[in-house]
């Protein structure tokens, strides 16, 4: 939620927020009224992206309940598409340090 938290510092240096998850839109939509985000929560139920990102926890097997959960991970990603810094957690109760995010957002910024 820290994430939520710092959605209006985010935004003021230009940094546009989306989460991607395999959960599906109707999840989304519960959790985002419920917590009020503020920001796009995008479902990708076949781990499309979350494998093209590298981030899926091969944990869990086909026909486990976990399957296609992805390891917690913030990229900072430019204009052009470009992936500028990569921040990963190995469990999913752990998020990357916002902080972090931020700095390397600013670094990005500025060069």
């Amino acid at each position: 939620m820290e994430l939520s938290e710092r959605q209006s510092e985010l935004t003021k240096l230009g940094i546009q927020v989306a989460v991607i998850t395999y959960e599906p839109p109707e999840t989304h939509r519960e959790f985002s009224n419920q917590y009020g985000i503020g920001y796009p929560l995008l479902s990708d139920p076949d781990t499309r992206y979350v494998r093209a990102f590298g981030i899926l926890n091969k944990s869990y097997e086909a026909g486990h309940m976990a399957h296609g959960v992805p390891h917690p991970g913030i990229f900072v990603i430019d204009r052009d598409g470009i992936i500028r810094a990569k921040f990963a957690e190995e469990g999913y109760r752990k998020r990357p340090a916002i902080d972090l995010v931020i700095q390397a957002a600013r670094k990005m910024l500025t060069n």
